[in-house]
């Protein structure tokens, strides 16, 4: 396609029309927009790359959604969206899909994207705008202990694995993700960082399922604020060189160590070890 004129208001050059799925068009980039509620950031060194080695007969058009004003939003591929730009190209292909709400453009976006190598955290950025129970729940608790799940990764506040919040969340509907953010935020004072990591978070949410009833509450926090969750962490690695298994098991392994510290044998805690479907089925 020739450079264009960008017209005052958006205009589709239809090319087909595919039942079920939507009108093929050419539009002008001009007229394209990104809702950042469930678009991921965008990544100027991956468009570069696409413009570099781009190919139209290799490359699916964008998938774009058209509100009731008439708007044009893309849903899916706003880094080819961005390579057409950086190629100058003034019109491109697209697939249209029309008045869809915003929650609707984002669980659209995160069927479209299943099978690309997005994160975990872009994942749930959308999926929370798709407004998805189980997304919004976990957001709700997070909320509530004044924390959140990252949009973009840092050690040093938030949540980066929210896939581990899903797992805990999916034994009983968030009770047990509430009271092991409750044991945290009691230990350390917040919810966050390297206190919410993948080992940590999972090892304590066990620690909880599977002794439930068994345990001192108060002795569990005070383990856990003596020791920290560096040293803990040290722990843990050196289980796991020995015993093997994943770094949340083993975290799990030293909290209980640290937690029978100068116990009489009668009240110390045994190691239980296993898969999550055991909190699944009732522990």
């Amino acid at each position: 396609m020739e450079a264009a004129e960008v017209p005052d208001k958006p205009t589709l050059d239809v090319v087909a029309e595919v039942e079920g799925v939507g009108t093929f068009a050419w539009v002008h980039v001009a007229h394209l927009h990104f809702d950042q509620h469930y678009q991921r950031g965008l990544n100027l060194r991956m468009a570069e790359e696409l413009a570099t080695h781009w190919e139209d007969e290799a490359t699916d058009p964008p998938v774009v959604s058209r509100r009731k004003d008439g708007s044009l939003w893309v849903v899916s591929g706003q880094h080819r969206v961005a390579a057409h730009k950086l190629l100058k190209r003034d019109l491109i292909l697209v697939r249209v899909v029309d008045n869809k709400t915003v929650a609707s453009e984002a669980h659209l976006r995160v069927q479209a994207n299943k099978q690309l190598s997005e994160s975990s955290l872009d994942r749930f950025k959308a999926r929370l705008a798709a407004r998805e129970p189980a997304v919004v729940d976990i957001d709700k608790i997070c909320r509530r202990f004044d924390t959140k799940v990252n949009t973009v990764p840092t050690a040093h506040a938030g949540i980066n694995s929210p896939s581990s919040l899903e797992r805990i969340y999916e034994i009983d509907r968030g009770a047990l993700l509430a009271r092991t953010f409750q044991i945290i935020q009691d230990a350390w004072g917040a919810v966050g960082g390297k206190h919410t990591n993948n080992h940590t978070i999972q090892g304590i949410a066990w620690f909880i399922g599977v002794h439930d009833g068994a345990f001192e509450r108060e002795r569990l926090i005070d383990k856990l604020e003596k020791y920290g969750a560096d040293a803990l962490y040290r722990r843990a690695l050196a289980h796991g060189a020995v015993l093997g298994g994943s770094t949340w098991l083993n975290f799990y392994r030293a909290l209980i160590e640290a937690y029978n510290e100068r116990l009489a044998a009668p009240a110390q805690l045994e190691a239980k070890t296993g898969g999550w479907s055991k909190l699944r089925a009732g522990w």
